[in-house]
């Protein structure tokens, strides 16, 4: 928690404040409702700019629905993509893919049992200028689906397929969990026989009229509300585009007899008594596809509104109840035999009227009832004996970080967040109120709760409220009665008080034991004295102004010139700054002015620099980098600089080798993303140890990688916003992840004990993890798409086999000691790594933490600098020369196909950059023209994606093409696999031989033109351009990051420029093969047809009762037979 947080002013709660609606906000909102009683909600927000958020929500779901008409309500949301009374044929998705709005499978619109929602993401600013026409088609689009969706038969007829397709898609192992667990919370309620997805009875045989029956009867302006938040000059205009089109439209629809201005029925969401109950519930559910064992502990609770502080304050106390709780879960998941892989609870809305706590957990196979009397015990400890006040302190700090980042962004959320709180605010009266006052009521309110508070949330988790416990697993190894059984132990043992407290380990004081010694010389060398022991380092995590005066003082007292070390160190930074002494002079008095809030201007030196960051000089002297000098240094423990101006990029070369790459970006005041990596990585290791190492990974998280355990650094982290996490790929290592401003120490601390952390091995420590993994492989092999996706690997990579899954032989010979050594190794050079730091980020701030924690790194003996990409050792990979057509047969409990064709591509190496970006436009065209094809014209298919490939090339490979490839896939009815293979291929056959039309072009342009926008006001975008861009080929040749950034943006301004029908067209045919058919895979997972025994069950169960016992008389010689029959098939498909 910082000082923001502590100043943060209060919000008055007196008189009947805290039991009144929170008045919807912020300033500036246009809310109200039309004549025709459709509520409005109009607000400005430019993030991202030229960007708008348009939503209509309708209070009408799959609950209203009667039995012949169960699936209607998601039918009538397909068809309203379809066609209306302006659009045909999908011409709603081509305008919306023209003018660069997304658009995708569950990317626009959604159904439940009590709301169907549409979204549009659209731009406000068209290339032409033409503004408001662009932004009223949008709204004008939102007003056809609410009064003019067109429910033809010939409409339906094309939907019917894509909506089969998501009722599959849906029936795998998890859909058929969820639709069970389901039907037994809500048992005996309207809502157990409306899974919105429906019947297939229904999906394939309603008539065309019942739909829009149900259209006419419940789509009504008083149950609807438009949403629309977005970059808007003015949303006064903005609402009367709303009024012109949602107003009409109604009285038209009406006036013909389509729609009801008013009136209609109620919607039936009165629950009977019967979905509470003082009786548990219980279900074993058992599916062979299962891919855990574990349990589901739910407790239904009436929904919880949240529109007054006070109902406000009640949802705050179940989300400490449930940190609290979920932490000590996580310490019982980690002890050497534990009860269970993984444990927590969360709060969910199983529908409108019904709000549920559910307790996931994740165990060994045959221990779920170990694991749930292990939860329920926990449950019973903290209503007899409570959290303690440690747990609950950190749930506390938790909370206080996450109030501070919704105070510090409240200015910068994107336009999606705050349409869908405006959503959620019709739909179920969910305070908004701006995320400001938010945070303000958050600060106020959280005072008010104690532990005692928390623990009571304990009491409405018993047996006996409305309590439903389901195990899960591939086979059914107990009863209900088994789980009944352990339910009434552990009642009986917390009614007789056999139930002791919790007992709490001990922790240690910091993250580090000592914070790291930083030698003298590195300040004196630079003018400096060394700080005072007893201030902060990280000078942001200072609380308040009194005390960032002191130091502030502190340490202008301890800052001296040094004239000496400037003579000796002269020399230019590469930014403009004189000599060290001077350039650390101006870091510390930046930091003095950040510290004191000083609003004055910068020396002359530093104005300099920032005309030399704004107006690039020649190359040459754009990039200077300061050679280190034997003992000299431009800053402690910093020995070389350089500006990159393109960039607006700082990099700083560390005593120890390291190298650093600092952006400072205004998008999110709450974030900084970090990621440390060094070049290199698995496919260093010898083939036979190649396991081994990949499970460096698995033994690093589990035995404390940053110097503790899991769950001991999980706790002295409370309260920060950070996340650090390594890994190991092919060709790098890297440690990832974020950080607020105010917990870069931490990050420092972090990455410091990881490189100098001497990890070691205990016996028995890996046990349980090894049993988990076991497990989880165990559970690979149930799953149809494992062998499969097995399948695809092996035929596209030439059996290459960092992509073969590890087995269960090959993990016992993981040798977990070579594991260990190998992750000490990975990280221990901190001279290999480059770490880059993106976001809210002040130099001066940060180089206290560089010069302590990462300056201080040692360097390790022998080891060199950086890798030279063009060194790494290549994967062994080859596409198949001839194209390959295979079927993968796979047991399945619901038959479902899915294809994926790939074709391989080749980028010529001097173009390669250009040819990325030809091939992003050729597979955005492809894929756009296969949903026109599968989907909207043919309707057999829910979706299909096209994406490219090119991980197995390693940058330094020679070749005269760098090799990736382009998969396309789908799911569908297996009996349409071959002809939807076909008509892929005869689809990029055709762009090849004809080429794409004018339009599809220039909605690639106008789609890229928009995605380009948008991808720059992000963090994220210009840190993955740094991350690789220190990986790659081009920096490996010259050292210049600007050249690479160039490189990128130049490219891709060429062939934005050179795009046309022609020229993408002679792309095409020369990415991929040219004819596609010539060289390409085609792999399909189909359903394994039934075994002689399958077949003979069959007809045994449709035969005469004659028949039947005929076959009895005739003795078990038959099965016997039968079963041998079956094994040498067996044995012939595995020979084949």
């Amino acid at each position: 928690m910082g000082h923001v947080y502590r100043e943060l002013p209060e919000v008055d709660l007196s008189g009947d404040i805290f039991t009144s609606k929170v008045p919807l906000g912020p300033e500036g909102l246009l809310h109200g409702r039309l004549d025709n009683g459709l509520t409005y909600y109009v607000r400005q927000c430019s993030k991202p700019k030229a960007r708008a958020a348009l939503a209509l929500a309708v209070k009408v779901g799959s609950l209203v629905e009667e039995e012949p008409e169960r699936g209607v309500a998601h039918i009538l949301e397909h068809l309203a993509f379809n066609a209306t009374q302006r659009y045909s044929n999908h011409d709603i998705v081509a305008f919306l893919e023209s003018i660069g709005a997304s658009f995708g499978a569950c990317q626009n619109a959604y159904t439940s049992a009590d709301e169907t929602v549409y979204t549009l993401m659209v731009p406000t600013a068209a290339e032409n200028g033409d503004n408001a026409a662009l932004l009223e088609e949008s709204i004008a689009v939102l007003s056809e689906f609410a009064a003019r969706i067109r429910c033809a038969p010939e409409d339906l007829a094309k939907e019917r397929g894509a909506v089969m397709e998501e009722l599959r898609m849906c029936n795998d192992s998890g859909g058929r969990l969820a639709a069970a667990h389901w039907k037994l919370l809500l048992q005996g309620c309207r809502y157990e026989n409306r899974l919105p997805i429906g019947l297939e009875s229904v999906i394939k045989r309603v008539p065309a009229e019942a739909i829009a029956a149900f259209y006419r009867r419940w789509y009504l302006p008083h149950r609807m509300a438009v949403v629309a938040v977005g970059d808007f000059p003015d949303c006064a205009a903005v609402l009367s585009l709303i009024t012109k089109h949602l107003g009409p439209a109604f009285e038209a629809a009406a006036a013909a007899g389509l729609l009801a201005l008013q009136g209609g029925p109620e919607v039936p969401r009165v629950l009977p008594d019967s979905w509470q109950h003082s009786e548990p519930r219980f279900c074993v559910f058992a599916d062979r596809e299962a891919q855990d064992s574990g349990l589901y502990l739910s407790w239904k609770v009436p929904s919880r509104p949240t529109a007054t502080p006070a109902q406000y304050l009640e949802v705050m106390k179940d989300v400490l109840f449930q940190a609290c709780l979920n932490g000590r879960l996580y310490r019982l998941s980690r002890a050497r035999d534990p009860p269970f892989f993984s444990a927590s609870l969360a709060d969910e809305s199983a529908c409108a009227a019904v709000d549920m706590f559910v307790l996931g957990v994740v165990c060994e196979e045959k221990q779920t009832l170990r694991a749930l009397e292990a939860v329920l015990v926990e449950l019973a400890r903290v209503r007899l004996h409570g959290f303690s006040q440690r747990e609950f302190s950190n749930a506390v700090k938790s909370m206080q970080a996450d109030i501070e980042t919704t105070y510090l962004e409240a200015d910068q959320g994107y336009c999606t967040d705050i349409r869908d709180e405006y959503v959620r605010h019709f739909l179920g009266e969910e305070f908004v109120s701006g995320q400001q006052y938010e945070a303000r009521l958050n600060k106020t309110l959280l005072p008010l709760i104690s532990v005692e508070d928390i623990n009571a949330r304990a009491a409405t988790l018993t047996h006996r409220h409305s309590a439903v416990f389901k195990s899960v697993e591939h086979k059914k190894w107990h009863s209900e009665a088994a789980l009944r059984k352990v339910v009434e132990a552990v009642a009986a043992d917390e009614a007789g008080g056999a139930i002791g407290p919790w007992e709490e380990p001990d922790m240690p004081d910091s993250i580090m034991k000592q914070i790291p010694q930083v030698p003298e010389e590195w300040y004196t060398c630079c003018g400096l004295e060394p700080p005072d022991p007893s201030l902060p380092i990280y000078p942001s995590m200072l609380l308040d102004a009194e005390s960032a005066a002191a130091v502030a003082d502190s340490l202008a007292g301890s800052f001296k010139s040094c004239s000496s070390c400037s003579a000796q160190h002269g020399g230019s930074s590469g930014i403009g700054e004189p000599a060290a002494a001077a350039a650390a002079a101006a870091a510390v008095e930046e930091v003095l002015e950040e510290l004191t809030a000083a609003v004055e201007s910068s020396s002359d030196q530093q104005q300099e620099t920032q005309q030399e960051q704004q107006q690039p000089q020649a190359a040459e002297q754009q990039i200077q980098a300061v050679p280190r000098q034997p003992g000299g240094m431009l800053y402690p423990g910093v020995v070389s600089e350089r500006l990159y101006p393109q960039l607006q990029l700082r990099e700083l070369t560390l005593a120890n080798g390291m190298r650093l790459a600092i952006k400072e970006t205004d998008f999110l005041a709450d974030e900084v993303l970090v990621t440390a990596v060094a070049v290199g990585g698995l496919s260093e290791v010898p083939r036979p140890s190649f396991y081994t190492a990949s499970m460096s990974g698995v033994v690093g998280s589990q035995l404390g990688q940053f110097g503790h355990k899991p769950e001991v650094l999980g706790e002295l982290l409370a309260g920060r916003r950070l996340s650090l996490s390594p890994s190991e790929g092919a060709y790098a290592r890297s440690v990832k992840g974020s950080a607020s401003p105010h917990d870069l120490e931490v990050v420092g601390q972090l990455l410091h004990s990881l490189m100098t952390y001497e990890m070691q091995l205990e016996p028995g420590e890996m046990d349980s993890v090894m049993l988990q993994v076991r497990q989880g492989i165990e559970a690979q092999l149930r799953s149809p798409l494992h062998a499969y996706h097995s399948r695809v690997r092996q035929v596209n990579y030439d059996a290459c086999y960092f992509f073969d899954p590890i087995t269960l032989e090959e993990l016992d010979k993981v040798d977990l000691e070579a594991s260990c050594s190998h992750h000490r190794y990975t990280f221990s050079n901190p001279a290999e790594f480059t770490v880059v730091f993106t976001g809210n980020v002040k130099f001066t701030a940060l180089l206290p933490v560089i010069t302590t924690y990462l300056a201080t790194i040692p360097a390790a003996p022998g080891r060199g600098g950086p890798r030279d990409c063009r060194t790494l050792t290549p994967l062994p990979f080859k596409f198949p020369e001839q194209p390959v057509v295979e079927d993968v047969e796979v047991d399945m409990v619901s038959p479902l196909t899915q294809s994926q064709i790939t074709l391989p591509v080749g980028l010529e190496r001097a173009v390669a950059r250009e040819q990325l970006w030809w091939l992003s436009a050729a597979c955005r065209l492809l894929e756009t023209r296969l949903l026109q094809k599968l989907r909207f014209e043919f309707g057999d298919v829910y979706t299909v994606s096209v994406a490219s490939f090119f991980g197995c090339e390693a940058p330094s490979s020679t070749g005269a093409k760098l090799w990736g490839d382009v998969s396309i896939a789908f799911t569908c009815d297996p009996a349409n696999k071959e002809r939807l293979v076909e008509l892929a291929l005869t689809t990029l056959e055709r762009l090849q031989e004809e080429g794409p039309t004018q339009a599809e072009v220039d909605t690639l342009l106008n789609v890229e033109r928009f995605d380009w926008e948008n991808l720059q006001q992000e963090n994220s975008f210009w840190h993955d351009v740094v991350v690789n861009g220190y990986q790659s080929r081009k920096y490996a040749e010259g050292g210049d990051l600007d050249a690479v950034w160039a490189r990128i943006r130049d490219s891709r301004d060429e062939v934005m420029a050179e795009m046309t029908p022609q020229t993408l067209q002679a792309m095409l045919c020369r990415l991929f093969p040219h004819p596609c058919r010539s060289r390409y895979t085609a792999i399909t997972m189909m359903p394994r047809p039934p075994g002689l025994i399958g077949l003979l069950a069959f007809r045994w169960a449709t035969a005469s009762s004659s028949t039947q016992i005929a076959v009895a008389a005739a003795g078990v010689g038959v099965l016997v037979a039968a079963a041998a029959a079956a094994v040498v098939v067996a044995r012939r498909r595995a020979a084949q």
